[in-house]
């Protein structure tokens, strides 16, 4: 058995500039990291005794003949684009629940292509993995949305990452782990409850970008700028201000781009009262995590502020996708 695992992320800045409508004429850039969240695949060869020759187990189980009886869109096409011919016990679960905006989705199909890849006896590297997610997703499947949650979850670590018509650049870790570690203390995921559907939400998204490109464009020099910083200085503290400088900076951005739901508005507030430095929504909708940035001393108090909420302390996770078995 193979057993594969792919971590969620955090997008800091830059989304929206990774979709091919707006960086088709430029170039995008976001910057983010993965984080102790994961998506995992497990795979081996079904037994002969088997009646059906492929199984695979999600919110359900799948049990068919043919790959063309397979409902799940991302297996059925990830299957066709590597011609898989084995017979295939496949499984998935995840630490979040899907459409909770930390890129489940794209996790899902690295770890997949991953998995495939190893079932047939060939280890492909994480670029390889991202382009395979990519190419099911955007193309195949016509969905809807960005390039970085699969750059995210293949590469892995804080990075940023560049895209181009000609290709995707990502940087080597922009942070060590002394930083690392403080801004493990001073990161919080706000769990909002719901989740929502990322492919509706990556169309809206999708839709909006001609008539927002001013916005997008000032998001991209945000973005660059934060890049630039992380080339001229070490410094933990340093970093983290300017990250919830450009974190509250990029989320005003986004409320132009995208109305925010007045719940959302109203937690921000409060929070912001109450110690919280830097907030902003990740992914699209108005389910899912808000991601809380404050000192250490706060945030016990930003958790009682909130204690019919739940809470995730997320740290910063340095690998993409791996092998465990």
């Amino acid at each position: 058995m193979h057993i594969i695992r792919a971590p969620l992320r955090i997008s800091y800045i830059g989304g929206g500039t990774d979709y091919q409508d707006y960086f088709q004429d430029g170039e995008g850039l976001a910057i983010g990291t993965t984080i102790n969240q994961y998506v995992y695949v497990f795979a081996n060869e079904l037994s002969e005794i088997a009646s059906e020759s492929i199984r695979f187990t999600y919110r359900k189980t799948e049990s068919v003949q043919n790959i063309s009886e397979v409902e799940h869109p991302v297996l059925r096409n990830m299957w066709e684009l590597l011609g898989y011919q084995k017979r295939l016990n496949l499984g998935t679960m995840s630490d979040i629940p899907a459409g909770s905006g930390l890129g489940g989705s794209s996790a899902f199909a690295v770890a997949l292509s991953k998995a495939l890849h190893l079932m047939n006896g060939v280890e492909v590297g994480p670029q390889g993995c991202a382009k395979e997610a990519i190419h099911v997703e955007r193309v195949m499947l016509q969905e809807s949305g960005g390039f970085q949650d699969q750059y995210h979850s293949a590469i892995g670590g804080f990075r940023a990452y560049k895209f181009r018509l000609d290709g995707v650049e990502h940087s080597s870790q922009l942070i060590n782990q002394e930083t690392s570690n403080y801004l493990d203390k001073r990161q919080l995921l706000l769990w909002l409850g719901g989740t929502r559907d990322s492919s509706l939400e990556a169309k809206k998204t999708q839709a909006h970008i001609k008539n927002s490109k001013g916005v997008l464009d000032d998001t991209l020099t945000l973005a660059k700028n934060l890049e630039k910083f992380f080339e001229t200085t070490h410094s933990s503290v340093s970093i983290f201000e300017q990250l919830c400088e450009t974190v509250s900076q990029g989320w005003e951005l986004k409320k132009k781009f995208s109305n925010s739901s007045p719940i959302v508005l109203d937690l921000e507030k409060k929070l912001k009262a109450s110690g919280a430095l830097a907030i902003k929504l990740l992914g699209a909708g108005d389910t899912g995590f808000l991601l809380v940035m404050c000192e250490p001393d706060d945030r016990p108090r930003l958790q009682k502020l909130l204690p019919n909420y739940k809470w995730l302390l997320p740290k910063i996770e340095p690998k993409g996708v791996a092998t465990l078995i």
